[in-house]
């Protein structure tokens, strides 16, 4: 008949799982960074990130403030992304700004 050896449909998806855990872990295993702080790359991409967290704050506040004006009750989607525009792009200002400013400048 059929010469394929039987393995439960449980072994398989305990299979499957080990194998997308390990992918998933090599995706966010720490690497050495390819951007050393001496570089004008490092500069370069925490004055990016700088700016596209201070946007984001920005587009927060500003669809919360003109979405409370324009209408009486933002739809609960929009008042979501709003704040969470918001507390993202803050903390992620912060964060980016002191990984390319203050650190940096105590590291030295």
């Amino acid at each position: 008949m059929n010469n394929r050896q039987y393995i439960p449909t449980r072994t398989l998806f305990r299979r499957a799982s080990v194998r997308l855990l390990r992918r998933f872990v090599n995706l966010i295993r720490v690497r050495p960074s390819r951007i050393d702080m001496d570089t004008q790359e490092y500069v370069r991409y925490a004055k990016y990130g700088t700016v596209v967290f201070f946007g984001m704050f920005v587009v927060g506040a500003v669809g919360e403030i003109a979405g409370h004006a324009v209408l009486s009750e933002l739809p609960a989607p929009f008042g979501t992304l709003f704040v969470y525009l918001l507390g993202f792009g803050l903390a992620g200002f912060f964060v980016s700004a002191m990984a390319g400013g203050v650190i940096p400048l105590a590291l030295e």
